[in-house]
């Protein structure tokens, strides 16, 4: 009960000392309870509910005039139901509830252990610091509001950088370590693709090549050629030819790199064909750097 003030409670103890014809003794008592209430009061507008309350369960006593005790009870009551509560938490990094943990707020120690009851704090700002065996301390900032009850607060442990190091042992033996191998290498040299492609051009010009000989080469013997007919047809069949040789080496030499090349990173490579197609055959020449 705010409204309660320091004259009307001086008041009454006056009043009641004069009534009964207290002693010096009484006097100073009943004086000290009016201090109580009047303390109280000022943390309490303070903000600082916890100490008000245990000021006014001070004046709360026996030796106390009646009418002071239920002016304290009043006072008592009010603070209470003005002060905040929170359920303080803690969990390790899987998950599991933690107990053994000591709570600090704003650097004053609030609690060794956690039961998950409610815990009265002050209202306002507030660092609410974690700390558990094994793990690095955690912080929270909050802000409590006046009269805010069961407000959880819970935080989770990271997992620490030497828990494992701090395990016992399961047996004597020392735990054998563990070696993580690189992942190999595996990829396919562009040359691969270059010399499969060469490969799949020269035999679709070998095969277009050789039909058409083929016809024509047919049509001259049926009703004969020119001469410049039959010198055509002997430079096409030399680039069939050629673009077979040409198709065949492509491939073989495909499949050879695939092979050689695997697990390896992919080299620069460069591959470079010629074909000079002479009277009577061919020339086929090929380039290429690793």
């Amino acid at each position: 009960m705010r409204g309660v003030s320091r004259a009307s409670v001086g008041g009454l103890a006056v009043a009641l000392a004069m009534t009964c014809g207290a002693t010096v003794a009484q006097a100073d008592r009943v004086e000290a309870c009016v201090n109580a209430v009047e303390g109280g009061q000022k943390l309490q507008r303070a903000g600082k509910l916890g100490a008000a309350r245990a000021t006014f369960l001070a004046c709360d006593k026996v030796d106390c005039p009646a009418e002071v005790r239920a002016v304290c009870d009043r006072l008592v009551l009010a603070v209470e139901a003005a002060q905040p509560t929170v359920i303080l938490g803690a969990r390790d990094a899987t998950g599991k509830d933690l107990v053994a943990v000591r709570v600090s707020v704003d650097g004053a120690p609030l609690t060794e252990s956690l039961d998950g009851k409610a815990v009265p704090i002050d209202p306002g700002p507030h660092v609410v610091r974690f700390e558990h065996a094994g793990d690095a301390p955690v912080e929270e900032n909050v802000v409590i509001r006046e009269a805010e009850k069961l407000r959880p607060i819970v935080v989770s442990f990271a997992a620490s950088a030497h828990a494992a190091a701090v395990l016992p042992a399961t047996s004597g033996a020392p735990a054998p370590a563990v070696t993580t191998l690189p992942a190999e290498r595996s990829s396919v040299s562009p040359l691969v693709y270059a010399l499969a492609g060469v490969s799949v051009v020269s035999f679709g010009v070998f095969v277009g090549l050789d039909v058409d000989g083929q016809s024509r080469f047919h049509t001259c013997q049926t009703s004969g050629c020119s001469s410049s007919t039959v010198s055509s047809l002997s430079i096409e069949r030399d680039a069939t030819i050629a673009m077979g040789a040409v198709g065949v080496v492509s491939l073989g030499l495909a499949v050879w790199r695939f092979v050689a090349g695997r697990g390896q990173p992919a080299p620069s490579t460069a591959l470079r064909f010629d074909i000079d197609a002479t009277h009577g055959g061919a020339v086929l020449g090929a380039a290429s750097s690793f």
